[in-house]
Order: structure tokens, then sequence, then C-alpha cells
């Protein structure tokens, strides 16, 4: 389960994940939305000029440079989120760029990778690459995530 706040410019305030794997983990982290970011026993320093968060295992957060970029069509721009891997809840700075391929479609990269995603209108993620979508049911937004073994849906919460 996450929670992420943002600010009015959708720049990342807070995050918080609970993680119950055989027991409770419990990651909280804060940014002051100018790129310095802490937690209870003190500053990351690591995480210095990140405005965004990356949760590894969910494109719900993509969303946020999307909003927050506003990119014109064929604009790329780079940036540096805070990258919370899973499931280890370490935290660390990743480098990506985002490249605004039409309306509702987006060129992601990160390293060697590369996934095109397609947002709604809002800047929701409603397609990222090839394995994952996210699929409105009675009124709500789950998601399926294509494995070897076939679709797992799941609920980002």
């Amino acid at each position: 389960r996450y929670a992420i706040r943002v600010d009015q410019s959708w720049r990342t305030r807070d995050v918080q994940v609970e993680l119950e794997d055989g027991g409770r983990r419990i990651l909280r982290i804060s940014a002051d939305g100018a790129g310095h970011w802490s937690r209870e026993d003190g500053r990351l320093n690591d995480l210095d000029g990140c405005l965004d968060v990356d949760l590894e295992w969910s494109p719900s957060t993509n969303t946020l440079p999307i909003r927050r970029l506003a990119l014109a069509i064929a604009e790329t721009r780079a940036v540096t989120a805070a990258w919370i891997r899973f499931p280890s809840l370490e935290v660390e700075r990743l480098d990506q760029s985002y490249e605004r391929l039409d309306q509702h479609r987006y060129r992601y990269r990160s390293g060697r990778f590369t996934a095109d995603l397609t947002v709604g209108d809002d800047g929701l993620v409603l397609q990222y690459g090839v394995n994952w979508r996210g699929v409105a049911t009675s009124g709500e937004l789950t998601s399926e995530t294509s494995t070897p073994a076939g679709p797992v849906a799941g609920r980002d919460q």
C-alpha cells in the first residue's frame, strides 16, 4: 500500500509505503519541493535535485513528471527521480527522460530501458509498454500486469 502527496505543481512532497511480507515495513520520506529529501532519521543527500518519486512496481508515479513537465508534442526533458525499489524499499537516484510523442503517448527512458506510455486526458497512465495497463471497473482503477503465466490483477492503493 502506498500514499503520495504532491503540491500544486505536481512536485512530490510526502511518500509513505507499507509492505507486509511476513512482517510490516513502512518507509516514509518527505521532500521540500525544491529537491531536498529527508526521512525520520535525517536528510537524504543522495536525492538532492529529485522532484519526483518513482515506485519501481507502479507506473502510476509516471503521472507525476508527466503532469509537472507539461511537455509539448515532440519535446523531451530529463528528470531525476527518487526511485523506491521493491521489495527492499531502498531509495536511490534514477535518471530518466520523458518524450511526448502525441496528445496521449509518451516515451519513457532510463538507462537502456525504454517504454511507451499511454495516458488519459488527465495525464493518468493507462498503459505502460506491453506489461501493464489500467483497467476501470465499477468506478475504481485497477491494474493488470502481464507475466509469462498471463495477466495478474492488482490494485494501487
